[in-house]
């Protein structure tokens, strides 16, 4: 079965989960703030690098960021999207664009649900 579609049915299921980042912050706000400007900022840096190894058919640069994502996708509970990035981790050249715009997406919707979630403008 593709990947790519079990991610997709894992979306229409799974929501984020925030209660691990909710145990290592303890309460604290900046903390968290913290997290989430990191989040935004990271996140986007590397997912705009996947997208020049992507074009550039640099599949082991593609997999080591993919990589380099997996951690704060796991913290988040994404566990629809972290099926695709580990498999873009371990088989980058199988990767395709559809792959990268549902990462960039669920980014995005993490980003949002995390600024909702804790208050954050």
């Amino acid at each position: 079965m593709n990947p790519l579609y079990i991610a997709k049915i894992y979306d229409s299921v799974i929501n984020m989960d925030f209660s691990y980042l909710n145990a290592i912050s303890d309460g604290d706000e900046e903390f968290i703030k913290e997290f989430v400007s990191t989040f935004e900022t990271n996140n986007n840096s590397i997912l705009a690098e996947m997208q020049v190894g992507l074009n550039s058919g640099d599949f082991d640069k593609l997999g080591k960021l993919a990589h380099q994502l997996k951690p704060t996708i796991e913290m988040l509970g994404m566990k629809e999207t972290l099926v695709l990035v580990s498999r873009i981790n371990n088989e980058p050249s199988s990767a395709s664009q559809e792959d990268l715009d549902f990462v960039q997406n669920k980014s995005l919707e993490a980003l949002e649900a995390l600024k909702s979630e804790f208050n954050i403008s």
